[in-house]
């Protein structure tokens, strides 16, 4: 293997490494009643020591209220240590990776068809998810008894 690619796979592993450890430790710190997610209350105090390191204000409600729109991935009021390694790594300017930007795009997929938010597609939701893509591929909807 050449040796600028051993160095990119090499700096590649290193990013990963320090960025899944920094996640962690902030996770567990910000995690106060260890459920293993954060609550809305716990979210902004971890979005506040990641403001305060980069030299920057609190987040104000409305500033706050707008960043956990977007981090909650699923709407479910609260973040998982998957949405939360999201965030940080894009508070950090870090590009997402393939996987991530699929399974981002899974989460938004399952989301718009979970219509009741409870965490399962139901037959009632796949039959709607089924009939939108027959739609775009000019076929007919599916009729099911």
């Amino acid at each position: 293997m050449p040796a600028f690619v051993k160095k990119f796979f090499n700096e590649q592993v290193k990013v990963s490494y320090i960025l899944e450890k920094l996640v962690n430790e902030l996770f567990e710190r910000h995690d106060e009643n260890r459920n293993g997610y954060l609550e809305r209350r716990e979210a902004l105090s971890l979005i506040n020591e990641l403001l305060k390191r980069k030299g920057e204000a609190p987040a104000t409600l409305s500033q706050f209220n707008r960043i956990y729109q977007e981090v909650d991935l699923n709407n479910d009021g609260i973040l998982s240590k998957f949405e939360t390694y999201l965030f940080v790594k894009n508070f950090l300017n870090i590009p997402l990776d393939e996987d991530e930007d699929v399974q981002i795009m899974v989460l938004n997929i399952f989301n718009k068809y979970d219509g009741n938010r409870n965490g399962y597609i139901e037959r009632r939701e796949a039959i709607q998810l089924l009939n939108e893509l027959l739609t775009q591929r000019g076929q007919p909807p599916a009729t099911v008894a």
